[in-house]
């Protein structure tokens, strides 16, 4: 935490996509700022300024995509609540899009991902994640992936019925006959 102040910069230099530098720099970047966020007690300001770089770095998918998203699993720890404020929304959009595209592997970090926002998150975390549910819903009504995939998707499931007491008289009323 007393070298916040140094790597600060060298975090912003390293995952800024506008530079050049860039592509030397990203991996060593990534797995820095993870090691930080993973010794940090509390969400300082210059970790909180490096937030709105998740979603263009999300969107490179590649071999950055598991530390990206280790990362935004520790700020969702870190800091719920400022996460689903300020990149909340682009983070689901862009690991939605990105979803159906996905090995096994890729699918279970993102299910991963989710299953910690619902249990750290604040109240209104499954309106924002919607767009994520309905596809655990889907691939639970569907009942087509490997069992780890299929634990996972029940999980979340479970969670998300015993958080949200008033979705369960709605989503059961489609399966009732008429």
């Amino acid at each position: 935490e007393g070298l916040l102040p140094f790597l600060g910069p060298v975090l912003e230099l390293s995952t800024d996509l506008t530079q050049d530098s860039h592509i030397y720099l990203l991996e060593d970047g990534l797995e820095l700022w993870l090691t930080l966020l993973h010794n940090t007690a509390k969400p300082y300001d210059s970790l909180l300024q490096l937030l709105p770089r998740i979603p263009p770095l999300l969107a490179l998918g590649s071999e950055n995509l598991r530390t990206t998203i280790y990362i935004l699993q520790a700020y969702v720890l870190l800091c719920p609540l400022r996460v689903m404020e300020t990149i909340g929304n682009a983070v689901v959009q862009e690991l939605s899009s990105q979803y159906g595209e996905l090995q096994d592997e890729g699918v279970l970090m993102i299910l991963r991902l989710v299953e910690t926002w619902l249990r750290a998150g604040p109240p209104h975390t499954p309106q924002v994640l919607e767009p994520l549910l309905l596809m655990v819903m889907d691939a639970v009504h569907t009942g087509t992936d490997y069992p780890m995939l299929m634990s996972l998707h029940l999980s979340i499931l479970s969670r998300l019925i015993l958080a949200s007491h008033a979705l369960l008289p709605l989503s059961a009323s489609p399966l009732q006959p008429n």
